[in-house]
């Protein structure tokens, strides 16, 4: 079975999801958060000094940055905006300081076990100051992260356990930057972290192949967009 990364990851939050979306054909746009868009400038900057040679000024920063919020002026409010510069301000000062050397920004990849396909793209993969590579992670939230939740992301597995199945220069560690607080994490993988992964990618796969599309309910519930066709949320409801 083939699964992109988005599919897995949308089975995992809730099946019903998965189903409205890749089955029954309900595609609902999203609002970006100030974090998306963010993220998005930051891979523009590393695609600029890819193809340029040369670190991007802070200008061509926060062109990009404008050019991504422009279409939601109105919508999302100015003082996200406000916040959202002075992170990326933070990000560049950073970058700049550690002469961070991203040499691919959208790695794509191809994961497989037991006949199951995961298909995606890695995180940006970068060339830290002791000459090693590593996974990078920009992380915009407000909030600073725990470590024992980034030791868990599967997705820093997934990447670790990809580019390492397909490449002699293994990458042993992700690297979180919090630029609020700037505060690096690093966080490893092992056997463990892989056969976890390998469980879950088993599993998801034999959920979608027996239609097992039931509602999983959390707090999150009330935000989707699909609640209202949803038929666990309506259950709820009434």
């Amino acid at each position: 079975m083939l699964i992109t990364e988005q599919q897995f990851f949308d089975y995992i939050k809730c099946p019903v999801l998965y189903d409205l979306k890749y089955n029954r054909g309900f595609y609902l746009n999203d609002t970006p958060s100030i974090k998306h868009i963010l993220e998005k400038a930051s891979i523009a900057f590393y695609n600029q000094a890819l193809n340029t040679r040369k670190a991007p000024s802070f200008n061509f920063l926060t062109q990009k940055y404008e050019s991504l919020f422009k279409p939601y002026i109105g919508i999302i409010p100015a003082k996200k905006y406000n916040e959202g510069l002075f992170l990326l301000r933070n990000f560049y000062n950073w970058a700049n300081s550690k002469r961070i050397v991203v040499i691919d920004s959208s790695a794509k990849y191809t994961l497989t076990y037991k006949g199951n396909i995961l298909e995606g793209i890695m995180n940006p993969i970068s060339i830290n100051e002791k000459n090693i590579l590593e996974f990078l992670i920009i992380n915009y939230s407000y909030r600073k992260p725990e470590q024992s939740n980034i030791d868990r992301k599967l997705k820093y597995t997934i990447d670790m356990l990809a580019y390492n199945e397909s490449n002699q220069d293994n990458i042993v560690a992700t690297k979180i930057h919090h630029c609020k607080s700037n505060t690096d994490y690093v966080t490893t993988r092992n056997k463990i972290d892989n056969d976890r992964l390998y469980a879950t990618l088993d599993n998801v796969c034999k959920g979608i192949e027996k239609e097992i599309f039931y509602p999983r309910e959390s707090i999150m519930c009330d935000q989707c967009l699909y609640k209202n066709i949803c038929r666990g949320w309506k259950g709820k409801e009434n």
